[in-house]
């Protein structure tokens, strides 16, 4: 049978196994408080570790984080790509088998076909595959800013341009019907387009960018259908049947970091003052566990475990529920394979 765990490394060491034992012996201790397959369970109910400097995490702000199929976790930073792999991280300084510096990454995301896809701070996109990197060849001149996914695994990127925009059999699709009715996007080939440079501004003048007009920085669906957008400078917005609206009620934040999608439509809403939950008509911290209630918070994904990681300028947090030690269906450390 295959281990669905994170990681894909069969070592467990003694440390980390001291680790779960003494971890498993406080929940013991508190488990009364917390009933199997609660739903109304906060997320502050969940345990929390820490990867920094001295655990080994390289220098960096987290800016991306994401989960290849087979189990490693990628780690973008504002000083390079990082590979984890739950004991130790790797960095590519190159996009292998070529001499392409990667520098810092912008965003990230794995798609349904096992593609890895990079969005570099130089605009640069790159796709990773079967341990080789493919930097994009030609200027699509969308003004990419961010890489994500929807829940049926298909990439989505947003463009200054045009607006979120589908990546399916190797063509770009416009997902915002008024970014649909612009001129320019009938003109633009249908190749397989991998790279876009901001130099595309020279064609594109500022009237002209796509809504939510700023630049979209993160992108998550929730199970309702609609694909949240975080931008740089305007707050919260989001694409449902073709139409991009912010929210009702509004977020005070202006600059998102990151989303992350739960159940029930609710979102994660990173920020520069923490994490807010979005749970249908306003944002709030109740909730959110306290060593994210405050500061720069980058990046987040939920593993393939339900492990919820975060990335922050001190480095890399995991986030693992309390019930599912009373449910026995995993480690709050991760099993590994031998």
């Amino acid at each position: 049978m295959k281990n669905l765990s994170t990681f894909p490394d069969g070592r467990l060491t003694k440390h980390w196994l001291l680790k779960c034992v003494l971890s498993a012996l406080a929940l013991l201790s508190i488990g009364a408080a917390v009933r199997a397959g609660d739903p109304q369970r906060l997320l502050s109910q969940y345990l929390h570790e820490h990867w920094g400097s001295e655990k080994g995490f390289p220098e960096g702000s987290v800016t991306a984080i994401s989960q290849t199929d087979d189990g490693y976790l990628w780690i973008g930073t504002d000083k390079g790509l990082l590979r984890f792999d739950g004991v130790s991280f790797r960095g590519f300084a190159q996009a292998i088998p070529t001499t392409f510096a990667i520098g810092p990454v912008r965003s990230m995301a794995a798609d349904a076909q096992g593609n890895l896809w990079i969005v570099l701070q130089s605009t640069k996109i790159l796709r990773y595959r079967d341990g080789k990197f493919e930097p994009g060849t030609a200027e699509a001149e969308f003004g990419i800013t961010s890489v994500g996914k929807r829940s049926d695994g298909t990439v989505v990127f947003a463009s200054l341009a045009f607006g979120p925009l589908a990546y399916r059999a190797g063509k770009f699709d416009v997902l915002s019907v008024a970014a649909s009715e612009n001129p320019a996007v009938s003109s633009k080939g249908n190749g397989d387009i991998l790279s876009s440079h901001l130099s595309w501004a020279t064609g594109v003048t500022a009237h002209h960018f796509a809504e939510p007009n700023s630049a979209v920085v993160t992108m998550a669906e929730t199970d309702d259908g609609k694909l949240w957008l975080g931008t740089q400078d305007k707050g919260l917005f989001y694409l449902h049947e073709g139409k991009i609206a912010a929210p009702a009620g509004g977020l005070a934040e202006r600059k998102i970091n990151c989303l992350l999608p739960l159940k029930n439509g609710e979102i994660w809403i990173g920020t520069d003052d923490g994490v807010f939950r979005w749970a249908g008509s306003e944002g709030t911290r109740t909730g959110v566990p306290a060593a994210l209630a405050h500061g720069e918070i980058l990046s987040a994904i939920r593993d393939r475990d339900s492990n919820i990681w975060v990335g922050t300028r001190r480095g890399l947090y995991r986030i693992s529920a309390i019930e599912r030690w009373h449910r026995g269906e995993r480690q709050l450390f991760d099993r590994r394979r031998r």
